[in-house]
């Protein structure tokens, strides 16, 4: 492990001793690194490492939810179509899930119901030309 990664992951340890214990509970109930390394057939071992790192930057909040997209194109060297279709399928598979979760604790513990509202991340594909900002701004509307 070289020294970036090192103090990635120290970043990572720091970040998750932020978060409500819920979260983290909610987090790892889901076995989310399964899920994205059963992505094997789909991208090579870099990409998966790829996006497991950015993934629970994402989770411990390291990574805005409008970076996250940016992120994966960039780093997996993906198309934005692909991103959309891997975010999409990680959001049903992963995210959600994670939500569930971690209402499912809140519930528990007696706290109000919790709103899961999903903002678009990606848009069409037809709108990649665009620049970014405009980009977002259609998603957002």
């Amino acid at each position: 492990m070289d020294t970036t990664t090192d103090i990635l992951q120290i970043k990572i340890a720091r970040a998750r001793e932020n978060l409500l214990q819920e979260s983290r509970n909610a987090i790892d109930a889901v076995n989310w690194k399964l899920f994205i390394q059963e992505m094997n057939h789909k991208f090579n071992e870099d990409q998966i490492d790829t996006l497991t790192t950015e993934t629970e930057l994402l989770l411990c909040g390291l990574v805005s939810t409008e970076d996250y997209p940016e992120e994966l194109e960039k780093r997996m060297q993906i198309p934005k179509s692909a991103v959309a279709q891997l975010i999409s399928d990680l959001d049903k598979q992963i995210f959600k899930k994670i939500h569930e979760e971690f209402e499912k604790r809140l519930n528990d513990k007696g706290d109000t119901k919790i709103t899961y509202t999903v903002k678009p991340l990606i848009i069409d594909p037809k709108f990649s030309n665009l620049p970014n900002d405009i980009q977002k701004a259609v998603a957002i509307s």
